[in-house]
């Protein structure tokens, strides 16, 4: 969910700021790599907050870091933005049978494994603490703040390895307990809002295109 965002640090650089009362995006000039940045750090301050709420409920909220996939992804993005452009000018030069990341079927690990492995079970709904770093991150941050996908060196995008490691974001927003808790509510109201505006066939309703993380619950 976090995306190579996460782990290159834009989401430091992107979200100094979160406009509070513009939850919606629209002072965005484009979907471009500022909207995507900041959406993963929305998705994992999300995250935690929903997990805070279903404690003890059975109910996992984990997030995932699918990573670079080999995908048509690069199809779609702007060149103007710096990484599309290197990606670009690498196909350029080496031709289309260069692989962008891992395979797609390796993208899919850590969200696969969320899903179904056993040792992850009561990962955040458990009252108890999962070893000493949830501790901390409970006792200092109020929550839980891992997430799950490869490894901080990034050594997969060679040998597609360790698509399930354990992650603690770089962004200071998501250690930020109130700020989470607001941006949830925030987003509750605004799912209202477009509800009701999408209630009215008449009022027009603006789609935003971009890419999404992924975010997943599941039950114990």
């Amino acid at each position: 969910m976090a995306s190579v965002a996460e782990q290159l640090s834009m989401l430091a650089l992107y979200t100094t700021k979160i406009h509070w009362d513009d939850l919606r995006g629209r002072h965005l000039p484009d979907s471009g790599e500022r909207p995507y940045t900041i959406s993963k750090v929305y998705i994992l301050m999300e995250s935690r907050e929903l997990a805070r709420r279903l404690e003890g409920t059975g109910v996992d909220v984990i997030a995932v870091h699918p990573g670079i996939a080999n995908s048509t992804w690069f199809l779609k993005s702007d060149p103007r933005y710096l990484f599309a452009w290197l990606v670009d000018r690498t196909r350029a030069l080496l031709g289309d049978w260069v692989g962008v990341g891992q395979s797609v079927e390796t993208g899919a690990i850590s969200t696969i494994y969320a899903s179904i492995a056993p040792e992850l079970t009561g990962i955040t709904s458990s009252i108890e603490s999962y070893g000493i770093w949830d501790s901390i991150c409970r006792s200092l941050f109020g929550g839980r703040l891992r997430y799950y996908g490869p490894s901080y060196l990034m050594l997969r995008l060679l040998q597609n390895w360790n698509n399930t490691g354990r992650c603690y974001p770089l962004t200071p927003w998501v250690y930020n307990k109130a700020a989470c808790k607001r941006l949830f509510e925030g987003t509750q109201e605004l799912i209202k809002e477009v509800e009701m505006e999408l209630a009215q066939p008449n009022k027009g309703f603006t789609r935003v295109q971009g890419t999404a993380s992924n975010g997943m619950a599941r039950s114990a």
